[in-house]
């Protein structure tokens, strides 16, 4: 099923290429282990896009929610994984070409925004609070001021999360009465109101729904 994710985000970076700034399309994510995850194999989809020059990367704190990275920017805590990958810095027919390139040290929001202009910023709330509307604000409209701080001419796309599986015994399960139709329910009027009834976002990439399709399929 992550795999299906991948194509997801494969499919949102070749539709956007016409966007990308100074010929180079830059993706960057905001997230926890759900972008994490949606981001490890995209490098493998660069070959395919139309784009010849791509460049992405991801900050990432497990289980983090859109209140803590708020936090961890007004604290200025290096407290990220930082992940980057670029197209250009690799020959063809090079071993690391399709791989990712982990920083030895932690770093702060503001490093990866200050990277140059990044054509699309993804972010996304936690698992356990995505289809809890009132965690979002006023969170949520914080994290885009930051973001728009340095990168105003980014588009952003909220990245929906998807529920857990029907036998979870994650903590946070119990927030959805443990049923998994439930979750699911939440996470897409959640992501709906974001997407429609909030001003910032320009792409919902709908991976709750693709991977509920699956397993139903």
């Amino acid at each position: 099923m992550k795999r299906f994710l991948f194509a997801l985000m494969a499919v949102l970076a070749a539709s956007v290429c016409s966007f990308a700034q100074n010929d180079t399309l830059k993706v960057l994510a905001i997230g926890n282990s759900f972008s994490d995850d949606a981001m490890e194999y995209l490098p493998s989809f660069v070959d395919n896009l139309e784009c010849e020059h791509v460049e992405l990367a991801r900050l990432y704190i497990g289980g983090c929610s859109l209140e803590r990275h708020v936090r961890e920017y007004r604290q200025g805590n290096a407290s990220y994984q930082f992940y980057h990958y670029d197209y250009d810095a690799y020959e063809p027919e090079s071993d690391k070409i399709h791989k990712w390139e982990k920083d030895s040290e932690l770093r702060t929001m503001e490093y990866a925004l200050k990277m140059g202009e990044w054509d699309i910023i993804t972010m996304q709330q936690v698992s356990g609070y995505s289809g809890k509307w009132e965690s979002f604000q006023p969170h949520l409209d914080e994290l885009v001021e930051i973001v728009r701080k340095y990168q105003p001419k980014a588009r952003l796309a909220w990245h929906m999360t998807w529920s857990y599986s029907s036998d979870s015994n994650h903590g946070d399960f119990k927030r959805y009465n443990n049923d998994q139709e439930t979750m699911t329910n939440a996470i897409v009027a959640t992501a709906r109101k974001v997407y429609e009834e909030t001003p910032h976002f320009d792409y919902l990439i709908p991976s709750g729904v693709a991977i509920e399709a699956l397993r139903n399929t």
